[in-house]
């Protein structure tokens, strides 16, 4: 196989990859609205020219699947058979496989497949005009499957004016056809999209694809540049005495900040696909309990950090799926309560300062606080009388192993979700809260920050060390006055802020081995919060804020605790980034503190 062979496969390989996912949402429209000639066009094009293509590339086995499947999209098309909850599920299926061949074929140009099960139930759907047999019937998909993604480390996408450096986000391109539904795809090399003359104008745009690695390259070139500007941004006024220097350096200044600006927005990439993806995973969960659930998406066009994105998959659909499962109630339940038969879940993305923030809303039962307060007294989780919040509560539900569930279904009760939801939002440096009322629904909030790369930081003092402390963590800080400082036996040294109490942890101790040597009426406190408990860390002083190129720190140090990774200072001198978070969580779980000061207080 030469090289033009391969990167004819290779590019027809990632193709496919950016219209799976929109052609997923296709047949889930088709099925909502049989009768559109839109999405029965757009499927049968996509499925056409992939046949065409593979065939021409060589991929003959994806060649002899999507020629059985263009069958079964010609007799719907011909309106010889209507596209039922059956053929949808089929052709749901049918999607997987192809993108399981896509996958495979990534990895290996010569890996072989087995589709003849899958081509039977095409050629019997066919004969049947619509009806599967009863072997044939539906099977709900695995977790992995619903949220299979093609292996995009190799490029990441983007569309951005054609006079700028650019990149093209693989998900996205395919998912800016699906929404519009006066578009329909061409799958040629110029992938322009047939769309009305009036609004041909605003689609003139170029396309260009850029391997992943030479984005992270260019990030790491601007994350020295930007370090370099900063020590020289700050030194300038000490060392530099001529102003056309100065002023150059200003206009330094001003460009790294766009050069940065255009650099991190390359690695971000819209929740659509993602979101969309939740369409399948709510319609498959619904179907094998019996339930009735709507889906409303909102946000689908905010953007995060890819890296950031390819870790938070794997939460949402278990939330997504614990939503369905234990929130929405059976329809003969709704009904009973006066609710609607359908139940309705909200997936809402939007951004809050330097943050993006996911939520998954459900008009279900709501979850009770006292009966997750007998199932962890009943698994060893709380001791019998432990008094909890309801809040507290709640959070029990992240334990691992635990689950309300009396029985363990295909779906759930086996207590190794929410866990592992809790554990990769916060490795990504994020929270997750759970908020209900009983009898009208739950919340679960997800917040994470929009890129790993860059963030807000606060530089403090503490002893004769500087530290760096993400602005994200950080609520207030204050110099405390005496009398906002008392003693409580168990807990320790606390603050006393708007008539509400909460420990101070002495960050000196923590970090250097030893007490600090600054009382606490001449230090500043740094108001903190962990999953709705408060707490304050003393420090020296503050000494000023600063946007932080974060680096990795060395093998030896990486997984010590508290330290999320390093930077570079104005004075070139380097620091550690800390994550307070992950340092006082377990101190705060211990005590037991849980404060009611209220978000913006």
């Amino acid at each position: 196989m030469d090289d033009f062979e391969i990167e004819l496969k290779t590019e027809f390989l990632e193709e496919a990859s950016e219209l799976l996912d929109g052609v997923e949402q296709a047949f889930l429209n088709l099925e909502d609205d049989p009768s559109s000639e839109d999405v029965i066009n757009q499927i049968f094009r996509f499925v056409h020219n992939l046949k065409g293509t593979s065939r021409a590339v060589g991929f003959g086995e994806v060649a002899e699947f999507t020629h059985e499947l263009e069958n079964l999209i010609l007799k719907v098309k011909n309106k010889e058979m209507v596209p039922g909850t059956e053929v949808v599920s089929l052709l749901l299926r049918c999607n997987d496989h192809i993108a399981g061949m896509v996958n495979g074929l990534k990895e290996s140009l010569d890996a072989t497949f087995e589709s003849q099960p899958l081509i039977a139930e095409i050629k019997a759907m066919i004969e049947s005009g619509g009806q599967a047999s009863a072997d044939q019937a539906e099977q709900p998909t695995s977790d992995k499957e619903d949220v299979a993604q093609p292996d995009a480390e190799v490029l990441v996408t983007s569309e951005v004016p054609a006079t700028d450096v650019s990149s093209i986000n693989a998900a996205e391109s395919g998912q800016a056809a699906s929404s519009q539904p006066e578009q329909k795809w061409d799958n040629d090399q110029t992938k322009k999209p047939k769309a009305k003359p009036k609004a041909k104008a605003k689609a003139e745009e170029e396309y260009l694809r850029v391997a992943l690695k030479k984005i992270e390259e260019l990030n790491n070139f601007v994350g020295e540049l930007i370090l370099t500007q900063t020590v020289l941004e700050q030194r300038r006024f000490h060392a530099i005495r001529d102003d056309l220097a100065n002023k150059s350096i200003s206009q330094l200044t001003k460009i790294s900040k766009e050069i940065q600006d255009i650099s991190m927005s390359m690695r971000l990439v819209p929740l659509r696909s993602t979101f969309q993806k939740m369409n399948r995973i709510v319609r498959d969960t619904s179907g094998t309990l019996a339930k009735k659930v709507n889906l409303t998406l909102e946000g689908q066009d905010t953007e995060i950090d890819k890296t950031i994105l390819e870790s938070v998959i794997d939460p949402l659909v278990h939330i997504v799926r614990n939503a369905v499962d234990h929130g929405i109630e059976v329809p003969a339940d709704r009904t009973a309560a006066g609710k609607p038969e359908a139940g309705e879940i909200v997936l809402r993305a939007y951004h809050q300062g330097n943050n993006l923030v996911i939520e998954v809303n459900d008009d279900g039962k709501g979850m009770d606080p006292s009966v997750i307060r007998e199932k962890a007294v009943e698994k060893g989780v709380l001791k019998p009388g432990e008094e909890t919040s309801d809040l507290q509560a709640l959070q029990l539900l992240f334990h691992p192993g635990f689950s309300t569930k009396e029985q363990v279904s295909e779906v759930s009760g086996r207590g190794v979700g929410m866990d592992v939801v809790k554990t990769n939002i916060v490795n990504l440096g994020g929270e997750v809260l759970l908020s209900s009322e009983v009898g009208k629904g739950s919340q679960c909030r997800i917040q994470l920050p929009l890129t790993l790369a860059i963030i807000d930081g606060m530089v403090a003092k503490v002893g004769d060390d500087r530290f760096i402390f993400p602005l994200s963590q950080i609520r207030e800080f204050l110099r405390p006055s005496r009398e906002m400082i008392s003693h409580i036996t168990g807990v320790g040294m606390c603050l006393s802020l708007r008539g509400h109490v909460m420990p101070i942890f002495d960050l000196s101790k923590e970090l250097n081995g030893k007490k600090s040597e600054v009382a606490l009426d001449d230090s500043i406190c740094i108001v903190c919060r962990v999953h709705g408990s408060f707490f304050c860390v003393q420090v020296q002083d503050i000494l000023n804020q600063q946007q932080i190129v974060v680096k990795a720190l060395s093998p030896d140090i990486q997984n010590q605790k508290g330290f999320m990774g390093g930077s570079i200072l104005g004075d070139g001198q380097p620091a550690f980034i800390v994550d307070i978070e992950e340092l006082y969580r377990d101190r705060v779980k211990e005590i037991g503190t849980q404060s009611s000061l209220k978000e913006g207080a």
